[in-house]
């Protein structure tokens, strides 16, 4: 479309539009296409063609996307007139397809064969483009991962007007990624199937490399036999403006053991066009036998940063798990949790739910050492009181342990009751809080006459009485 002029006659009478007569009210327009002037009114059948253009969510809002154009193969076909572009083919390399089962019915994908023939390159460029942020989904296998030959798919910028690869050589090159001036790709290399790299080149630099392993869920490995191959893993890349998002998880799993990571040491500028594309290639020394690349899905999704969804990025991974944060509210937790590090918390008394109550216990001591367990397995000290009505001090000593304390075990703590003062018990309190003392094995107790570890001597009866309260 070269021009469009547009006007609307208001008033009485009748206006002109390109030397159309218009009743009142009515609207026209002049459209000019290839150098030819085609002149129409506009009628509301024609603002009802322009509307359904228009996509808009279900409550009638305007629906706005980051993708120029979204963009979905699965393969049962290979459109290289709408969908692809098939820059070159390498020498010594295929492409076919759709393959897979019952004529590519099921489980289609398309293969490229590597062959042996050093420094070549199969390209493969989409026909759509794309703007940031965006998120691409593919699902790809190979015959297998063998030294100097890799796989790059991902997004290299292009001209917005011909589509041709924009390049800068004026810094550095990077034939790697057919040196356009910005990218941002994954790279299948290497002789491990669980292996790959994020590679990104930004205004011309030289490329950043940043190696990553994923996890354990991803794999080129093929589930399935020939010629009903299917991928296990499913890999992303997102471009957003301040950082590259990638992953990887496994297919139909229960536990998801996939990994992901953020980049933003480098970043593709987010004000340019780019298009999706697929490179194979061998490099300066042949490989020992070819290679088959199977795509079997790609998927380039409008991405956005409202999205805060964790979406399919499962991970037992914790370095790379999502961080939580919780503002208020309730949250409830199924089953056990394991948590490693360090926890920081903050705890209102009262607020904790369940509330775990306290267990009081009450000792007035016999005339000996009075040892005793007071409870087996994990214990916490909230509170001690007691009192001493003897002559002398009087040592309460409490035990890290499953069993009845003896003399010849290692108090976890001393509390020294002072002697009685001109008939006047002896106090001793602790200023614990609501966090308390923590015993792991169990709280045990003994009341001596004499401070060493070991003392034996007996205090009297009636001459010390202690209460605590203990919770489990």
């Amino acid at each position: 479309m070269d021009s469009l002029l547009a006007k609307a006659n208001v008033g009485a009478g009748t206006d002109s539009l390109a030397g159309i007569a218009t009743p009142d009210g009515f609207a026209g327009a002049v459209v000019g296409t290839d150098g030819t002037v085609a002149e129409r009114l506009a009628t509301e059948d024609t603002l009802s063609e322009l509307n359904s253009k228009i996509s808009n969510t279900p409550s009638g809002a305007l629906l706005s996307g980051t993708a120029r154009e979204r963009f979905f193969e699965n393969f049962h076909d290979f459109d290289t007139t709408n969908s692809w572009e098939v820059v070159q083919t390498g020498t010594g390399m295929t492409i076919s397809g759709p393959l897979g089962g019952a004529a590519a019915g099921s489980s289609p994908y398309l293969n490229i064969a590597s062959g042996t023939t050093i420094n070549q390159k199969t390209i493969i460029l989409s026909r759509a483009t794309f703007s940031m942020p965006v998120d691409l989904r593919y699902q790809i296998t190979a015959s297998q991962r063998i030294a100097n030959n890799r796989m790059i798919i991902g997004f290299v910028q292009v001209d917005p007007t011909t589509g041709a690869i924009v390049t800068s050589t004026t810094y550095s090159t990077a034939p790697d990624v057919l040196n356009a001036r910005n990218a941002a790709v994954h790279q299948h290399d290497g002789t491990v199937a669980t292996t790959a790299q994020l590679r990104v080149r930004a205004a011309g630099s030289a490329i950043d490399t940043f190696a990553n392993a994923f996890g354990t869920g991803f794999t080129t490995v093929a589930t399935g036999t020939s010629p009903n191959f299917l991928s296990a893993t499913t890999y992303g890349l997102t471009l957003e403006r301040d950082r590259i998002n990638t992953r990887a998880y496994g297919q139909n799993v229960a536990t998801n053991t996939g990994g992901q990571f953020s980049f933003d040491r480098v970043l593709p500028n987010p004000t340019v066009v780019y298009k999706l594309v697929i490179i194979v290639e061998n490099l300066g020394t042949a490989p020992a036998s070819s290679t088959d690349w199977r795509f079997h899905l790609i998927n380039v999704l409008d991405a956005t940063r409202f999205d805060v969804s964790p979406r399919n990025a499962g991970n037992t991974d914790g370095a790379k798990a999502f961080p939580f944060w919780s503002v208020g509210g309730t949250v409830g937790v199924t089953g056990s949790v394991t948590v490693s590090g360090t926890v920081t918390a903050t705890v209102t008394a009262g607020t904790v739910s369940p509330v775990v109550p306290a267990t009081p216990y009450i000792l007035n001591s016999a005339a000996n050492t009075n040892e005793a367990l007071i409870l087996t397995g994990t214990s916490g000290l909230q509170a001690f009181y007691a009192t001493n009505t003897g002559a002398t001090a009087a040592f309460v000593k409490l035990y890290n342990k499953a069993t009845a304390p003896v003399s010849t075990d290692i108090p976890a703590m001393i509390l020294v009751v002072p002697a009685a003062v001109s008939g006047v018990p002896g106090v001793c309190t602790l200023p614990i809080g609501f966090s308390g003392f923590r015993f792991a094995l169990g709280l045990g107790i003994r009341i001596t006459g004499g401070a060493a570890d070991n003392d034996t001597t007996a205090v009297a009866a009636n001459q010390v009485k202690v209460i605590l309260s203990r919770t489990v």
